[in-house]
């Protein structure tokens, strides 16, 4: 997705959680953030280099974050798992974060190097 469809993507997912949607912008840093306090969401801006399957993970994992707080918690953990699997999407983690994204069906989607 280009920048623009992932500020809409981003709105969709939040207008569908009916959750505020945060102010959405793009910096060149090495990950997202989500800032609570401001309620924004920065992506880094190489997120648009991904496949969209990654690109629809990195959203989800930042909204969860205005759902459940800043923590990567056990509850943090289940919500984003039931909002990715409504999108058809299976995570592997490798601690916090993805090492794999599967479809429900088994099928490797993507394996994260970075």
């Amino acid at each position: 997705m280009k920048p623009n469809e992932i500020v809409k993507f981003t709105r969709t997912i939040a207008k569908r959680l009916k959750i505020k949607t945060p102010r959405v912008s793009f910096a060149y840093r090495n990950n997202g953030l989500a800032d609570l306090k401001g309620y924004q969401i920065i992506y880094p801006r190489q997120l648009v280099l991904y496949p969209i399957v990654y690109q629809m993970y990195y959203i989800v994992h930042e909204l969860v974050h205005f759902i459940t707080g800043a923590a990567h918690d056990f509850k943090f953990r289940c919500v984003e798992l039931y909002l990715l699997r409504k999108l058809n999407i299976k995570p592997v983690y490798n601690g916090i974060y993805i090492s794999h994204l599967y479809n429900l069906a088994g099928e490797k989607l993507y394996t994260f190097n970075g």
